[in-house]
């Protein structure tokens, strides 16, 4: 199984094979087809959705059953990347801490040492990989070669990486923001502008619940309700009332936010994946999605050695400071329209 580079990464235009009689068709115009189609699926998803966590994908501490060894354990989950492509993780992934610890550059590690922690971010990043083999035509150098092979096909597959950051300064710098959070007041020239507009129910257990129903992977009611909280909309509107926001201004403010194209890069940025957000390290594929930040108690070593790490100490990460792509369904049930029947 090989990795190869996805075509639509940096999105391309949306170029189709334009077909006719009796036209010669290669490898080529079949890969402009297969382009085509994935290219504008992705472009709508991140659009419309933008990019996060749809569902799972939640970063736990675990030990080996067989060892008891100390794991990242990453539970099964689908994400939406920066391309809008869809990253489908089907079973549990493990990542052993003290093995990785062990073979990353000491420098490295030394430099991502903020606080008394070394800083440890994790990412789901979309890769295609090939798979089987099928005889095919002999190409390049050895025109006549009678055993010439190719991959089958391509498996839309992920890595999980372990990623230190050195370019911080202390553990709660260049966490992910959110883009539709930018004040939590006001005014009637704001409402116009589309400046200092807050979109989002800020610190409430509503909004708590509703990241957890996406880790966790359910939006049952048994996940969503949340003690004290009573449902239905008028829960939303006292929010929003308490961030100083009338009726009007609660219209203008997304409508303002849609039109200055605060919701993607497709109308700033056509065909690219537009500015990074600041969760990417320097040289790390910004196209990946960011999970969650795990903080390493250690100590400086001198003589070029890695800090000395105290793995017992290792608290369990947040998985709730990532961006999240909430499902319509679960928003629904936020707002207080339910969909069949309540489980017993």
């Amino acid at each position: 199984m090989a990795n190869g580079k996805d075509a639509l990464n940096p999105p391309s235009p949306p170029n189709r094979v334009f077909y006719s009689t009796g036209r010669m068709l290669g490898v080529g115009d079949f890969q402009a087809e297969q382009d085509y189609h994935r290219g504008r699926l992705a472009r709508v998803l991140v659009q419309l959705f933008g990019t996060g966590t749809v569902s799972g994908l939640n970063v736990t501490l675990g030990t080996d059953p067989g060892d008891g060894s100390l794991e990242v354990q990453v539970s099964p989950g689908m994400a939406i990347d920066r391309v809008g492509r869809v990253i489908e993780v089907p079973r549990t992934v493990c990542i052993r801490l003290k093995n990785w610890y062990a073979q990353v550059d000491p420098s490295t590690l030394s430099m991502a040492l903020h606080g008394g922690n070394v800083v440890v971010d994790v990412f789901a990043t979309f890769i295609p990989c090939t798979r089987g083999a099928t005889p095919c035509f002999a190409s390049q150098d050895d025109y006549d070669a009678t055993d010439a092979f190719s991959p089958n096909r391509w498996l839309d597959s992920f890595t999980m990486a372990l990623v230190p950051r050195t370019d911080i300064t202390n553990a709660s710098q260049k966490l992910p923001q959110d883009p539709w959070s930018i004040g939590s007041t006001v005014t009637t020239a704001d409402a116009a502008s589309g400046s200092n507009i807050s979109l989002a129910v800020k610190d409430s257990s509503l909004f708590v619940a509703g990241q957890q129903a996406v880790i966790d992977g359910t939006g049952n009611r048994e996940q969503f309700n949340v003690t004290g909280v009573p449902d239905g909309a008028h829960v939303v509107a006292d929010k929003l009332n308490s961030a100083h926001l009338s009726g009007s201004l609660v219209q203008a403010a997304p409508k303002q936010s849609l039109l200055a194209a605060n919701s993607g890069a497709a109308a700033t940025a056509p065909f690219t994946l537009g500015p990074a957000g600041v969760e990417y390290p320097p040289g790390f594929d910004n196209s990946g999605v960011f999970l969650a930040r795990i903080l390493i108690p250690a100590t400086a070593s001198g003589g070029g050695q890695a800090p000395a790490a105290q793995f017992d100490q290792v608290k369990s990460p947040d998985s709730s400071q990532r961006l999240f792509v909430f499902p319509a369904a679960l928003v629904a049930r936020w707002i207080g329209l339910t969909s069949g029947t309540e489980g017993s």
